[in-house]
């Protein structure tokens, strides 16, 4: 994938387009950077067959040995203090949250996926990076079932907020949400911290 550098400039710049379109400093970035990207870009993009898959590093539920290789990773999981459970459900509740991101990528002129399966250099990026994020959050996810370390309906319920209202678009800007949420949603980070489960 791209140097991380990079990738942190171009969402900065997709979000400083979205709060304001008529930004034409922000179209000559990417006009200015097509080029580049074209030559640069699809030699960092792996194939599917060339990626890791979360599998890789789970257990293997079709294994006589599944039931053995979870209770090693609960047993070890015992051992790992709460504040990196904090983190770790922290971040995958943002890598879960992609189609939030997805859809804010495909609202940007310039590098928008047109179709779904445009060709472009940066609509092949879009899809590339999705597919990378949902790796990330699908691996996350069964491991934090897998451990019994966390209250995990808890998590998909702030998942289900985090997507529906903490990022809107609405009226060409962009703004966060989160005081709207509902009342009994708005202390849900604090409550991820506090509900842990240590089993």
């Amino acid at each position: 994938m791209l140097m991380p550098c990079f990738q942190e400039l171009l969402l900065t710049s997709v979000f400083e387009k979205m709060k304001s379109p008529q930004r034409p400093e922000v179209d000559e970035l990417f006009d200015s950077l097509e080029g580049w990207a074209r030559d640069n870009i699809p030699v960092h993009l792996k194939s599917v067959e060339n990626s890791w898959q979360p599998q890789d590093y789970l257990p293997d539920p079709i294994s006589y040995a599944f039931e053995d290789q979870v209770k090693k990773i609960r047993e070890r999981a015992k051992d790992i203090p709460a504040d990196y459970y904090v983190v770790l459900v922290g971040d995958m509740i943002t890598e879960e949250a992609l189609p939030t991101y997805m859809s804010m990528l495909n609202r940007c002129d310039g590098i928008k996926d047109e179709t779904g399966a445009s060709p472009t250099t940066w609509a092949t990026w879009i899809r590339a990076w999705t597919t990378e994020v949902n790796r990330h959050g699908n691996l996350f996810n069964k491991y934090l079932y897998l451990s019994c370390r966390v209250d995990m309906r808890i998590i998909e319920t702030t998942i289900q907020y985090f997507i529906a209202f903490e990022m809107r678009y609405h009226y060409s800007k962009w703004q966060t949400a989160s005081n709207k949420f509902p009342s009994s949603s708005r202390g849900m980070w604090k409550e991820i911290t506090i509900l842990l489960v240590l089993f």
